[in-house]
C-alpha cells in the first residue's frame, strides 16, 4: 500500500528498494507514471565493510490498482547477489522484503556484530520498535535476513520463490537472538480478504556454511540458531506462538547445508537450534549437516535441538520430510545437552496437539536419533558422528571452514545423501555436491 513507514532510517552499501511513484500530494498517481519493480540486476563481486547493513532489497509490496479495482503484487524480482564480501556490518549482511525469486549465492558474510540502534529525528532520540526493545537491547542479527521485521500498525515483510544458496556466514553476535539465516513470513491482509503471499512461499536454503555462531560476550540468555524458517510470531518474545497460527508456507527446502553452533561457555537459557522450521506445510530438510557442541542447556531454555520442526504430523498430508541428515553433539548419552530433534505438533489449523500449548513443550522429548526415527518414521537413513573433525579453518585474508587436507576417507557426509534433483522440479543437479565439494547425493 502506498503508506510508507518514512521517519526511520538505515545505512546500506547498496540498497536497491521501490516505491510507488506518487504525486506530492502522495495520494495517487496523477502523472500516470509507471510502479515498477526494481528486477533483473546483478550485485557481484563487491566487498562491504561498516554499515548497518550490507545489502539492502525491498519492493514497494502490495498496491491497489485503482483502475482495475484489484491488490498486485509489486515484489523486487529476479536479481542476483552473488560472490560479495561482507564483513564489520551492524544487523545483517543482506536484507531482502517484499521480493520474488531472488538469488542469494556464493557470499561470504562475517562479523556481524548487533551493535546497532534506531533513531527518530522528530522525537530526537531512540526509538522503540521491531528490532529494538525500549531498553536499547537489540532483538536479532544475521548473516541473511529475509522477511519478518513488523512493527505495531505496519506489517512485517514477505519473499517468495527466494533461493539462498552457497553462502558462508560466522561470527553473527547479538544482544538477544543471533541467526545466520533468518526467513521470516508476514502473512498480510490489504483490503477485505486479499492476503499476501498469495502463492506457495518454496523458499529454497542450499549449500550453505554456518558456523562461529558466538553468544556476545559469552552470555549464555542469547538465542543462536543457524537456520531459522518461520511464520511471524505472536510477540518477538514468543518462540512457538505464531501471529496467525492458520498461516503455514509451504513447499520449503532445506538441504546440504552445513551448520556448526559452538558452546558458549554457560548454561544456555536461550534457544539454541542448528535449524528450525516452524508453521510449514510440505517441508523436506534434507542432506544437512548438524552439530550443536553446547552440552549444558538450562531447563528455562524455549528450545533446544540439533534440529527443531514445529507444524503437523510428518505422517499426515503436507507433513514434513527429513531424512539423510548428520548430526552431532558431544556426548549423545547427556540429558542436559540439546536434543537431536525438537518437535511442537501441530494440527492443520495451527492449533497445539502435543504439547496442548507453549508451555508445557518438553525440549527433551527427542533426545536421541531412535526416539525421533520410532515416533515419526523420519531420520530413516540419517547417521550420528562427529563431522566436525574433517573441516578446518583456512584462508589468510578471510576466514572459510574447509574439508581437510588430505580429503578423508570415511566421513560420514561423503555418499550419504539424495540426489536432490529428484525432488526437485527444475534441474538441481549441481546441488547434489556441499558447498565443501562433497558429494552428499550419491
Amino acid at each position: 500500500e502506498n503508506n510508507y513507514y518514512n521517519e526511520t532510517a538505515y545505512s546500506a552499501a547498496i540498497a536497491m528498494r521501490a516505491v510507488a511513484p506518487l504525486d506530492p500530494s502522495q495520494t495517487n498517481s496523477q502523472y500516470n507514471l509507471d510502479t515498477i519493480p526494481v528486477n533483473n540486476n546483478t550485485i557481484m563481486g563487491n566487498e562491504i565493510s561498516g554499515f548497518g547493513y550490507g545489502i539492502v532489497d525491498i519492493g514497494a509490496g502490495a498496491l491497489l490498482r485503482t483502475g482495475h479495482n484489484e491488490w498486485t503484487k509489486y515484489y523486487n524480482y529476479s536479481n542476483k547477489f552473488m560472490n560479495n564480501i561482507i564483513k564489520n556490518v551492524a544487523r545483517a549482511g543482506i536484507f531482502l522484503g517484499y521480493t520474488d525469486g531472488e538469488l542469494v549465492k556464493g557470499n561470504r558474510i562475517y562479523n556481524v556484530t548487533g551493535n546497532y540502534f534506531t533513531f527518530l529525528p522528530s522525537s530526537m532520540g531512540f526509538k522503540r520498535n521491531r528490532s529494538q526493545d525500549g531498553f536499547g537491547i537489540n532483538f536479532d542479527a544475521a548473516g541473511i535476513i529475509a522477511g519478518g521485521d513488523y512493527e505495531e500498525g505496519w506489517y512485517g515483510y514477505n519473499n517468495v520463490n527466494l533461493t539462498i544458496q552457497n553462502n558462508e556466514i560466522s561470527n553473527v553476535q547479538s544482544e538477544y537472538l543471533a541467526y545466520g539465516i533468518k526467513v521470516e513470513q508476514s502473512m498480510n491482509e490489504f483490503g477485505s480478504g486479499n492476503y499476501f503471499p498469495d502463492v506457495k512461499e518454496s523458499t529454497k536454503i542450499f549449500n550453505n556454511i554456518i558456523w562461529d555462531m558466538n553468544a556476545k560476550d559469552n552470555d549464555p540468555s542469547i538465542s543462536r540458531i543457524g537456520i531459522r524458517v518461520f511464520t511471524q510470531r505472536a510477540s518477538v518474545m514468543d518462540f512457538l506462538e505464531a501471529e496467525d497460527p492458520g498461516y503455514f508456507t509451504q513447499d520449503d527446502r532445506i538441504f546440504s547445508n552445513t551448520v556448526i553452533m559452538p558452546d558458549d561457555g554457560g548454561s544456555t537459557s536461550g534457544a539454541l537450534a542448528g535449524i528450525a522450521v516452524q508453521h510449514s506445510k510440505a517441508t523436506k530438510i534434507m542432506n544437512n549437516a548438524v552439530a550443536v557442541l553446547d552440552e549444558l542447556i538450562d531447563a528455562s531454555s524455549p528450545a533446544s535441538a540439533l534440529i527443531f520442526y514445529e507444524g503437523i504430523l510428518p505422517s499426515a498430508t503436507h507433513g514434513l520430510e527429513s531424512n539423510r541428515n548428520a548430526f552431532y553433539r558431544p556426548n549423545p548419552n547427556n540429558i542436559n545437552g540439546a536434543a537431536i530433534y525438537g518437535f511442537v505438533e501441530l494440527n492443520a489449523d495451527g492449533d497445539f496437539i502435543d504439547p496442548k500449548n507453549a508451555s508445557l513443550f518438553d525440549q527433551n522429548a527427542y533426545e536421541t536419533l531412535r526416539q525421533w526415527r520410532n515416533w515419526t518414521g523420519q531420520d530413516m537413513n540419517s547417521v550420528f558422528g562427529d563431522f566436525t573433525e574433517d573441516l578446518t579453518v583456512t584462508g589468510q585474508t578471510v576466514d572459510y571452514l574447509r574439508i581437510v587436507t588430505p580429503r578423508p576417507t570415511g566421513s560420514i557426509l561423503n555418499d550419504r545423501g539424495y540426489r536432490l534433483n529428484e525432488y526437485l522440479s527444475d534441474d538441481m543437479s549441481g546441488y547434489n555436491y556441499d558447498a565443501f565439494g562433497t558429494e552428499r547425493g550419491a
